[in-house]
């Protein structure tokens, strides 16, 4: 997780992002929700590596690290290319070589494509299933398929590739805004895939990993119920992460489909998923150890 050093509203990436919204805000609110959040993270026995230099340049998205890395179980280290010059700027070298002095050794490095305007941004764009080595991705401008498709094959995953759309027929930016992927279970806004072959396709690749399937409604996306994030804590009990807005969205049986086999543990962050755009699994980039 990064401390929203610089945090703000990006114009840059607003133009994309429809989750975004312009308006006043106080700097230490947004501080005291992140600090909140890590605060409760931790007490369920989940390991943070947050406290890292500050970055000198402006860089009002720091605050969500997932866009720019990926970390894998076979110890690969996938570094992204990012679609807003500002955003470039996140990459850390205190945190890629900490993670390649600790088990990610091997490298794989697509930023170069940022000069051919062609960009991939991490788990953002991309939902990796690792048990079944499947990937799922919406295409966007933040998203090119053709690069997915690439690094799937890199990585020797199976690639499955949609467009999502909102209600106003606009492209939903990352797909980790429409979907999420638990050891158990799959939370999916379906709806949002308005081709019926690919819609067809995504529900059946799931099924077929005989995950739970939770299909939410178009407002429970808006709401951040795709942008939870399902880890491990120390104990080896599995936790799943989410917004009081998505916490409160979902209904008491999609909290029930969760909670047989994942804790469902909330984070109060209204600031920074009105102002960024996004919600807790934007705000935590996932290491394998």
């Amino acid at each position: 997780m990064r401390f929203p050093y610089h945090f703000k509203f990006n114009e840059i990436t607003a133009e994309s992002n429809k989750f975004q919204s312009k308006s006043d805000f106080n700097v230490d609110k947004v501080k005291e929700e992140f600090n909140e959040a890590v605060l409760k993270i931790t007490n369920q026995g989940i390991e943070i590596l947050h406290d890292f230099p500050e970055n000198e340049s402006d860089t009002p998205d720091e605050i969500f690290p997932n866009n720019w890395f990926s970390s894998h179980p076979d110890g690969k280290l996938v570094l992204y290319p990012m679609a807003a010059p500002n955003r470039r700027l996140e990459r850390s070298p205190f945190i890629i070589n900490h993670l390649q002095k600790n088990g990610h050794s091997e490298l794989i490095d697509f930023t170069s494509f940022e000069s051919q305007n062609q960009f991939l941004e991490g788990t953002g764009s991309i939902i990796f299933d690792h048990q079944n080595k499947l990937a799922f991705a919406c295409e966007s401008e933040r998203t090119n398929v053709q690069l997915f498709s690439s690094l799937c094959k890199q990585l020797g995953y199976q690639s499955f590739s949609f467009l999502s759309v909102d209600l106003s027929g606009f492209p939903i930016y990352h797909t980790n805004v429409v979907m999420s992927i638990g050891e158990n279970y799959a939370v999916i806004c379906l709806d949002s895939i308005e081709n019926t072959i690919e819609r067809n396709m995504i529900n059946q690749a799931l099924k077929q990993t005989g995950k739970t399937i939770i299909d939410i409604t178009l407002n429970q996306m808006n709401l951040f119920c795709g942008n939870i994030f399902e880890v491990r804590n120390d104990n080896d009990e599995l936790i799943t992460l989410c917004s009081k807005t998505a916490f409160d969205a979902f209904t008491p049986n999609q909290r029930a489909q969760i909670e047989q086999t994942s804790k469902l543990v909330y984070c109060d962050i209204p600031t920074i998923e009105k102002i960024g755009g996004g919600s807790v699994r934007c705000m935590m980039a996932g290491i394998y150890r």
